[in-house]
């Protein structure tokens, strides 16, 4: 997907159009990502609907040439290409660069360790079925909050060595690889926070964050995505109608408002959704070198159209 260069932010999509992209995509063989997820995606969603959806024998679905059938660590996912708002995606408390950084259940101390993580599950659909979805239960949405600050401060720490400076590198040529993204939801008393967490582009997703001025903490645990959305758009035009110069900082967070994003919308044994995401994860880490861009690592590809159907 081609991007143009950027003279403002564009509109977010109205909730019905939101909910149009949903219908099409839960009409779409090979997904399976809960409705709640597919909807918090598709509130970040930047660019035209045409862009996304065919109308075949009377209803609509997600075109083809936008999903990807990729074999990760033995099982099959399903990659949806979208290109989404800077400010879409979070840090994702269990990358495997972090994971030494929180308390092991294994530990005796974990009991009474402030930072231990909770377990994680594959969400059900209300009849029982799994879903292409994470789960993980929290005690509060200051929680959730807290969880997600820290994973992104513990990226400085845990980051590889790199030879050049990705937040300026972002600044001067916009994002380049897109980033990986699971959904999750975070369930707490207060409600259910559903997120798209960064599988693969840990350090990507912080950077735009630092650059846009975002706090993505406080866009996941939004009462209304879209409203806040909007909100923040205007804002952020605004910001730019004051900028005098090219080295404005809302002038040049323009490379970074729009990005290119895939989303593990599908997955043929989404009990394993975990291990088959952390599969590539992990390969990310330790593989750094020799695999072409945008792949989980080693998996083949395949066109949407050979995914298995779904149980």
């Amino acid at each position: 997907m081609t991007a143009e260069p950027l003279s403002k932010y564009p509109n977010p999509h109205t909730p019905d159009t939101v909910d149009r992209l949903v219908e099409a995509a839960l009409a779409t063989d090979g997904i399976n990502a809960p409705r709640e997820a597919l909807s918090t995606a598709f509130a970040y969603t930047a660019e035209p609907v045409g862009c996304l959806i065919t109308t075949e024998p009377g209803r609509e679905r997600i075109r083809p040439d936008r999903l990807r059938f990729v074999r990760v660590g033995g099982e099959a996912a399903l990659e949806l290409s979208l290109r989404l708002f800077g400010c879409a995606g979070s840090t994702w408390d269990r990358n495997e660069r972090n994971d030494t950084f929180w308390a092991s259940p294994a530990d005796p101390a974990s009991v009474t360790a402030k930072w231990m993580l909770p377990p994680i599950e594959v969400w059900r659909a209300p009849d029982g079925k799994p879903t292409a979805a994470l789960s993980v239960t929290m005690p509060g949405a200051d929680r959730v909050v807290e969880v997600i600050g820290r994973a992104s401060v513990l990226l400085a720490e845990g980051n590889g060595r790199r030879g050049y400076d990705l937040t300026a590198d972002l600044l001067l040529n916009g994002q380049e690889d897109p980033c990986l993204m699971v959904a999750q939801v975070y369930r707490t008393p207060e409600g259910d926070f559903w997120a798209w967490p960064t599988v693969k582009g840990n350090n990507r997703t912080k950077s735009r964050h630092q650059i846009l001025g975002t706090d993505q903490a406080a866009l996941l645990t939004a009462p209304d995505p879209t409203a806040a959305l909007q909100l923040w758009t205007a804002e952020r035009n605004a910001e730019l109608e004051h900028a005098d110069s090219d080295e404005h900082p809302a002038r040049l967070a323009l490379q970074v408002a729009v990005v290119e994003a895939r989303l593990v919308a599908g997955c043929t044994k989404p009990e394993l959704l975990y291990q088959t995401v952390q599969a590539g994860n992990r390969r990310d880490h330790i593989h750094a070198k020799g695999r072409s861009r945008g792949t989980w690592g080693r998996g083949s590809t395949t066109h949407a159209a050979m995914l298995p159907q779904l149980a």
